[in-house]
């Protein structure tokens, strides 16, 4: 997704940071979605959270419900092991 555009800074009582480099976003859906990623989670995919920090794949990751599936948020480093362990899926 585009930045929000939001510049860096505090505000009343919040703070802008960007970590564009940090984090890199992995969208995944379809109908076997939720097959795929339960086989690198043990959190609760039909629960009625929208978000979740989880491990994945040995991977430390944001997961996020989204309109079309799910979204995993991974620091950028690790993207191509997250990559690979999904291409195995």
């Amino acid at each position: 997704p585009a930045p929000l555009g939001a510049a860096d800074g505090w505000r009343e009582g919040w703070c802008v940071t960007s970590v564009d480099d940090g984090w890199a976003a992995v969208d995944v859906d379809g109908p076997d979605a939720p097959l795929a990623l339960a086989q690198g989670t043990s959190a609760d995919l039909t629960g009625r959270s929208s978000s979740a920090a989880v491990l994945f794949a040995g991977l430390r990751c944001l997961l996020v419900r989204t309109d079309a599936g799910f979204r995993l948020h991974v620091e950028a480093p690790w993207l191509e092991a997250l990559l690979t362990w999904m291409d195995g899926a």
